[in-house]
Order: structure tokens, then C-alpha cells, then sequence
């Protein structure tokens, strides 16, 4: 029996950085798929002491394409997540809990956003995940709630671990986007 994947959100590596990349050809090369800025998607399984990224040979066993792949992973990371998702409220911003790895993953679950943490939001969230053990959100209106989350990935960047995003994001119509305000 095949281990299930799960979701994983990593961080685009930027065009300026100064690290040549490794070429890797197709079967060694991750798989990932692009969410929305500089955010991607990429595939693990759990060993339990590591994850293992899934490479382009492991796609044929996973599923024929990406997209069957992202679909199977995001319901694994969601029975994963199932019951043992926290959140607690600072002031404007709430942040979720989980288990130290996938709290920046819990973006990509849209029946949390567009069903369960509704009544924490008027008309759309805006999201940190500075680093993968970090998700906090306000509401896209709340100015307090704005600042926080960006005082929030100042204070988290210069030490943080398995850095993702300086970014804001906004959801609208079920899709992740950059906060442009």
C-alpha cells in the first residue's frame, strides 16, 4: 500500500538569489506547483522522523499527472489536519496550530477557508505564513489586523526556521493571491 502525500507549502527561490542552481534532470527534479506569488506546492510523505519529497519519478505512483498528485496530497494534508487544527485569537489576528511543520500547509485547505473560519473574517482573509510552522490571518478590513501580520514576519524573519514568504495574501473567490495594500 502506497503512503499518502501530503501538501507541503515551499518557498520560489528568487530570481536574485545568488546560489547557482543545481540542474536536476526530470526524475530527480521536485514536483512542485505554483500557488500565488512567491509560494509553491510541493509533495512529502511522512516517514515519521523526515519527509521525503517527492520527485518526478515518484509522479507515475502517486498519480499520472500534478494535478492528481495536488488534489491527492491536499486531501491527505486534510485527514492529517482533521480534529487536531487549533486557533487562538491575539487582538485582530488569529493564528492556527497544528504540528510545528504544516500550519503554512493549512492554506491550501479551502473547506477550512471557505467554510469553517468564515465567521472570523466579513469579506476575506488575509494571511502571514513567514515560515512553514506559522499561519495567521485578519480580516482583509482590519487595518490593526494588517499590521500585526506584517510586524508578525518582521519579527520572525531575521531567526526564523524553513523561511517561506514576507508576503501577504489575500483569498478571494477560493483563490490565494498577493496582498497589494
Amino acid at each position: 500500500m502506497l503512503p499518502t502525500p501530503l501538501a507541503y507549502l515551499k518557498a520560489r527561490v528568487p530570481d536574485d538569489d545568488p546560489v547557482v542552481p543545481l540542474e536536476l534532470d526530470a526524475g530527480d527534479s521536485p514536483l512542485l506547483k505554483p500557488l500565488a506569488g512567491d509560494l509553491l506546492v510541493a509533495y512529502v510523505i511522512d516517514r515519521g522522523d523526515r519527509f521525503d519529497l517527492l520527485q518526478g519519478r515518484d509522479l507515475g505512483r502517486f498519480g499520472p499527472t500534478v494535478d492528481e498528485l495536488h488534489a491527492r496530497a491536499v486531501a491527505g494534508l486534510a485527514q492529517m489536519s482533521s480534529g487536531r487544527i487549533t486557533l487562538r485569537q491575539a487582538g485582530p489576528v488569529q493564528a492556527l496550530f497544528l504540528d510545528g511543520n504544516f500550519e503554512a500547509s493549512l492554506i491550501l485547505l479551502d473547506d477550512l477557508w471557505d467554510d469553517a473560519l468564515t465567521e472570523y473574517y466579513q469579506s476575506a482573509p488575509v494571511v502571514a505564513v513567514p515560515s512553514r510552522d506559522i499561519l495567521a490571518f485578519s480580516e482583509v478590513s482590519s487595518a490593526a489586523g494588517i499590521q500585526e501580520l506584517r510586524a508578525l514576519i518582521e519579527r520572525v524573519w531575521p531567526t526564523g526556521d524553513h523561511l517561506l514568504s514576507r508576503t501577504l495574501y489575500v483569498r478571494r473567490q477560493s483563490t490565494w493571491a498577493p496582498f497589494t495594500q
